[in-house]
């Protein structure tokens, strides 16, 4: 158990947590509780000292903004006949590019992305249906286009900017290589005001037509949307996120990340970066760790099946065959995720000599030779 102030806002919206009467807060997570019950202290405070890459800190922080959700979506709401005009919502959007506090009004917001984007998105979301596809980027991009080609968007762009965005409204990806970064509030540049001009267009006409009436029924919706969205499909499946790597690296003595050529990619001849395996290895013994959500658990026993192959054997040029890989004794394998039995046996049947979990690292070290 902890007090409340030992651990970051949003952890209860998120299902990780939920209080206690005495004041104090519970885990609850059940692959947590699992990881907490059989990882041990060691494996725990190596985790404890995990720092992700930026770009990854800030979807951390993203999906801990959970907790301040009902105080945004006020805000979206108070100011709903501004945000509602391209101009009142391009001007919310470039005032809290300069200041991330632009739009707080007194409120308790400790966000320092600019959040409107992505809580009048949410709104609009749930308004539409309360479904993941019910609007997102690409339904985003979609209306840009439709709008670019016809409407007054076009004679708006070119009055304040001097460019109609027909560009924009051919290009495949008109908006969101920029717009991440906007949205971070970096210090690239590479949003153009008419690019935001576009976004400020379809979130405002989209905005408009969401009743204020609603406001406590989406603020009720948009917690799980944001789990959904930002916190899960976003944050625990960026490729930077690797604390099950960050574990093996603390916990596994000698080991060492070493990238081995693909025996098929050898065989074809074209052993090049793209045909390049990043694993670990300590000893003679290759470790490879895979995390695995329920969706994508089959699609990743099938490519982990390859890779043993790929992994077991190089190719010899000079026999044009395959033979065992030399300096490798043994692959082991960890797995992130609720994996069943049958998918450990196929991937033991693939060629991977032994199949671990996080927590099961202590026994992972012994069986490196």
């Amino acid at each position: 158990e902890w007090t409340a102030g030992q651990l970051p806002a949003g952890a209860v919206q998120l299902g990780i947590l939920v209080p206690n009467t005495a004041g104090t807060m519970r885990l609850v997570d059940k692959e947590a509780l699992h990881l907490a019950e059989l990882g041990g202290a060691g494996g725990l405070l190596a985790l404890r000292d995990f720092r992700p890459p930026r770009g990854v800190k800030q979807l951390r922080a993203q999906s801990l903004a959970v907790s301040e959700l009902a105080a945004m979506i006020d805000v979206v709401f108070d100011r709903h006949a501004t945000l509602s005009t391209a101009q009142g919502f391009l001007d919310a959007l470039t005032g809290q590019h300069r200041d991330a506090n632009h739009l707080n009004a007194g409120r308790l917001i400790a966000s320092e992305d600019v959040w409107l984007f992505r809580v009048a998105s949410e709104v609009v979301r749930v308004h539409l249906g309360n479904k993941r596809q019910s609007f997102g980027y690409a339904k985003l991009l979609k209306e840009a286009k439709v709008a670019l080609r016809a409407g007054p968007l076009p004679a708006w762009l070119l009055a304040k900017f001097g460019d109609d965005g027909a560009s924009f409204g051919r290009a495949a990806e008109p908006i969101r290589r920029g717009l991440q970064d906007y949205l971070n509030r970096t210090t690239k540049k590479t949003l153009s005001m008419v690019q935001l001009g576009i976004v400020a267009w379809v979130l405002a006409e989209k905005l408009r037509a969401v009743p204020p009436k609603d406001r406590a029924s989406i603020k009720a919706k948009s917690i799980d949307g944001w789990k959904g969205s930002v916190f899960e499909a976003r944050y625990l499946c960026h490729r930077y996120l690797d604390p099950v790597g960050y574990l093996i690296e603390r916990l596994v003595p000698g080991f060492s990340h070493v990238k081995i050529d693909n025996c098929f990619a050898q065989a074809a001849g074209c052993a090049t970066q793209a045909g390049r395996m990043e694993v670990g290895q300590a000893k003679s013994t290759i470790i490879n760790w895979q995390s695995a959500s329920d969706e994508g658990r089959d699609h990743k026993k099938k490519e982990l099946c390859g890779r043993a192959v790929a992994l077991r054997f190089e190719w010899d040029s000079a026999k044009k065959s395959f033979a065992p890989r030399r300096g490798v004794s043994r692959l082991l394998l960890v797995l992130d995720g609720t994996w069943t039995q049958a998918d450990i046996k196929a991937l033991l049947h693939a060629g991977w000599d032994d199949v671990f979990y996080p927590y099961e690292l202590d026994r992972l070290v012994k069986a490196i030779v």
